[in-house]
């Protein structure tokens, strides 16, 4: 029998994430044939479950387009929630500025391309911030997360990838 509901994790999730477990338990006991796997498995035939729901894509942020392309493949094939557009908008945090300009509240961020320590403490200043925090704009749990302060005399060095940073 074909799964009704599909749980996406990555691959450390298959084990490492409790509650999706716990969920397609649940939802098997309550008729709702349910199965967990990665979006990154390519065994995996996407195609047979009515319902395909994003939980604990942790490594997303390791292959941002390898996921998108993902994401965009088992749309065409399932319902996927959430949906490839929204994966799109809202895996690299500069969405949080699109929801600015619709007047929601956000933590005060900058978008930065390729930060230098100049470009850092002169946002810092014409800002008013005593501190910041540096982020890459695609990322989870932390990773990369700097803390930076004005009046810092010591060096600051950023292991720029030449990729987007939010400062915050």
């Amino acid at each position: 029998m074909s799964p009704q509901l599909r749980l996406v994790t990555s691959r450390e999730g298959l084990d490492g994430d409790p509650e999706v477990a716990t969920i397609a338990r649940h939802m098997s006991g309550a008729g709702i044939p349910t199965v967990v796997s990665a979006w990154s498995d390519a065994t995996v035939d996407w195609s047979d479950a009515e319902l395909t729901v994003i939980r604990s894509t942790w490594d997303y942020h390791t292959n941002r387009e390898g996921f998108l392309r993902w994401a965009d493949s088992v749309s065409r094939v399932t319902t996927l929630m959430n949906p490839a557009p929204l994966l799109h908008w809202n895996s690299e945090k500069t969405y949080l500025l699109d929801l600015a300009k619709k007047g929601l509240p956000i933590v005060p961020s900058v978008v930065l391309d390729d930060p230098t320590a100049d470009r850092i403490l002169g946002v810092l200043a014409s800002r008013g911030w005593a501190r910041g925090v540096l982020k890459p704009a695609i990322g989870l749990d932390g990773v990369g997360v700097t803390m930076v302060e004005s009046s810092s005399t010591s060096p600051l060095v950023i292991a720029s990838t030449g990729d987007r940073w939010l400062l915050q």
